[in-house]
């Protein structure tokens, strides 16, 4: 009995031995778990897709802490997913394969990992190299928006030397748009996601007076102004700034790059011939045999315009405006004709083969304002602005005209340096296709005197691309 009291004795001891290792198992598991630091996002490489025919890249995650990691944000939702699998190479780098929806429009994407007792990293930025302002009369093009349009209008062109003359005028232009990386729209959106994702008690939202405002939900309290300086220091604030969604004074610029060719109508020096009297037109000449005179002409052209604006209204509301400068230069090849031109109740002949000149140029320096199309301005479901086309737009400043040079009587009137002012109304007739009817206006006049040249248009402007392939 005695032998087999301490047979029992020892099994108990056994039990007891193992019952303690299990106890301080699970101590220095719970010990490990409560020391894991949460995951950290330091970096993503590439940082973005360089070829938009590919929907899938694999990517570099650098930072911290990935063995507690248990999954990945992404904001928007639904833009980007990953291999479901999470397999870290080391606790401080991952490879995982994004893929991307074909059909988004968004550009950018935030990306944080999500930790295993519920902690998330910092995050970081995926371009998925979409333009940010795809437009919706725009045809896409890596980080801008190209406008393709066909402009058919009648020009009527007249001077103060000439009666008016009505001809065809068909252009093609292509309006090559520059937008900033993220519009101020897309930035809210993505701002107010990211806020909610963190459980952050801000929204931010658009006051009356069109301005954005960090509102705390839990109270509605307003705070300041988020584009407001000195803020760096307020925690929301500094959310926004931290992940790139603040506003900026950057969000404002635009740019354009215009090329424009076709058929249609310019004015320049032409000679003339009087069939009575020896008057010439304006009193351009003392010499009935050299009269020259300002008569418009058809004309081959092609030009190139160039912009810079600040814009305002881009607030994911109705329209927006933009201000700004810009420089155009055309050159002009000279259709040859022969004509009977009346001025004054004069009569004179115009023979296109004694013209001065058939080929001219012209440059300008012009100061703009563009107003684009009402409800234009309001985001897709990814805060993308659908906006390129223009309502209204006007232009004004110098213009230096090699085409009338030749039509000052004494050196003292100096018609080649002109100042010009031209505006445009292209209000939407079919929204599916984005035709437009427009009508403007051109005028210019000498400097230091000279005749005064005016033409108008009437017509229609048509999206090529959007005409045969519609659109939304």
């Amino acid at each position: 009995m005695a032998s087999n009291n301490v047979r029992f004795s020892n099994r108990a001891i056994l039990k007891c031995l193992v019952y303690i290792l299990q106890v301080l198992g699970s101590a220095a598991s719970a010990g490990a778990q409560a020391g894991v630091e949460p995951p950290t996002l330091t970096k993503i490489e590439p940082s973005g897709r360089i070829d938009l025919t590919v929907n899938s890249i694999t990517v570099t995650l650098t930072g911290a802490g990935f063995a507690s990691v248990e999954g990945i944000g992404f904001a928007p939702e639904g833009v980007l997913t990953f291999t479901p699998k999470w397999v870290p190479t080391s606790d401080t780098s991952a490879s995982i394969t994004l893929q991307i929806d074909p059909n988004t429009t968004a550009q950018t994407i935030n990306l944080w990992l999500k930790g295993a007792d519920g902690t998330t990293s910092g995050m970081v930025q995926f371009n998925t190299g979409l333009a940010s302002s795809i437009c919706l009369e725009a045809i896409q093009t890596g980080g801008c928006a190209l406008l393709w349009e066909v402009k058919a209008t009648s020009a009527t062109g007249s001077s103060s030397q000439s009666n008016n003359t009505t001809t065809p005028n068909i252009m093609v232009t292509l309006d090559y748009q520059w937008r900033p990386p993220q519009s101020r729209a897309q930035k809210h959106l993505m701002a107010n996601q990211y806020l909610s994702k963190g459980n952050e008690p801000f929204r931010i939202v658009q006051a009356v007076n069109r301005k954005s405002y960090l509102v705390d939900t839990q109270s509605g309290a307003v705070l300041n102004h988020i584009v407001a300086k000195g803020m760096e220091n307020d925690n929301p604030y500094k959310l926004l700034k931290d992940a790139g969604l603040a506003d900026s004074m950057l969000d404002h610029l635009s740019g354009h790059l215009d090329f424009n060719t076709g058929y249609t109508q310019a004015v320049a020096s032409t000679t003339v011939q009087p069939t009575s009297g020896s008057t010439c037109p304006g009193g351009s000449s003392t010499s009935a045999g050299s009269c020259t005179a300002a008569i418009p002409q058809q004309a081959f052209i092609a030009e190139a315009v160039g912009k810079l604006g600040w814009s305002t209204g881009l607030n994911g509301e109705q329209t927006s405006a933009e201000f700004g400068i810009g420089a155009r230069g055309t050159f002009q090849y000279l259709i040859p004709d022969d004509k009977i031109v009346q001025s004054g109740g004069l009569t004179y002949v115009d023979l296109g083969s004694a013209n001065p000149q058939n080929a001219v140029g012209l440059y300008e320096m012009t100061a703009h304002f563009i107003l684009s199309q009402i409800g234009h301005d309001k985001p897709t479901p990814d805060g993308v602005i659908q906006n390129t086309s223009n309502l209204l737009e006007c232009d004004a400043g110098y213009q230096n005209n090699r085409g009338l040079q030749q039509l000052a009587a004494t050196t003292q009137i100096n018609t080649r340096n002109r100042y010009v002012a031209r505006f445009s109304v292209n209000p939407e007739i079919d929204v599916k296709s984005h035709t437009k009817l427009t009508m403007g206006m051109e005028y210019s006049g000498g400097m230091k005197g000279g005749p005064h040249v005016i033409q108008l248009f009437f017509g229609t402007n048509v999206n090529v691309p959007k005409l045969f392939r519609g659109g939304t």
